[in-house]
C-alpha cells in the first residue's frame, strides 16, 4: 500500500479549497492536524477554510496563530489583510498588506492591492517601513545601510 506524504495531503487540501470543496478540505485538514497539531501549513490552510466558510473570527485567530509562529508567512499576512478589510479594519489591513509586500520580495499584485485600498480610504500610498528597508538592504548585501535602518 502506498503511503501518502504530508506534502501530498497539504496539496490535496489546497486543491480542495481552490475548487470550492470546502468540506473535503476541512476533513483533510482535520486529519492532518490530528497527526501534526502544530503543522504551520495545515494551520494556514485551516484559516483559509474558515475564510471560505465565512467564519471570519475563527480565520482571524488561526492566521494570528500562524503569524505568531511564522512571522514571515506572506500568505497568512495576505489572508489576515483580507479579513481585516472585510471587517472594515482598514488600518490593520494596510499594515498586513505592507508586511506581506515587504516579505514577498516585491510582489506587484500585493502592492497594487495595498495602493487601491489606501486610495479608497484616503491614506498615503506604499512606503517601505524601516524594517522593510533593512530587509531589502540585507538581501542586496548592503549591510551598512541595513544596520543604519
Amino acid at each position: 500500500m502506498a503511503q501518502t506524504t504530508l506534502r501530498d495531503y497539504l496539496q490535496t487540501t489546497e486543491d480542495a479549497i481552490s475548487t470550492g470543496r470546502v468540506d473535503d478540505a476541512l476533513a483533510n485538514c482535520q486529519y492532518i492536524l490530528n497527526h501534526f497539531p502544530e503543522a504551520l501549513e495545515a494551520q494556514r490552510l485551516l484559516g483559509e477554510i474558515y475564510l471560505a466558510q465565512g467564519k471570519l473570527e475563527d480565520a482571524l485567530q488561526t492566521f494570528d496563530w500562524v503569524l505568531t509562529n511564522d512571522p514571515e508567512n506572506v500568505m497568512a499576512y495576505c489572508n489576515r489583510a483580507l479579513i481585516s478589510e472585510r471587517m472594515s479594519d482598514y488600518d490593520t489591513a494596510l499594515d498586513c498588506y505592507q508586511q506581506a509586500y515587504e516579505l514577498s520580495r516585491g510582489n506587484g499584485q500585493i502592492r497594487q492591492i495595498f495602493n487601491q485600498l489606501s486610495q479608497k480610504v484616503g491614506q498615503q500610498g506604499f512606503v517601505f517601513s524601516r524594517a522593510g528597508l533593512a530587509r531589502l538592504y540585507m538581501r542586496g548585501d548592503l549591510l551598512p545601510q541595513a544596520v543604519q535602518e
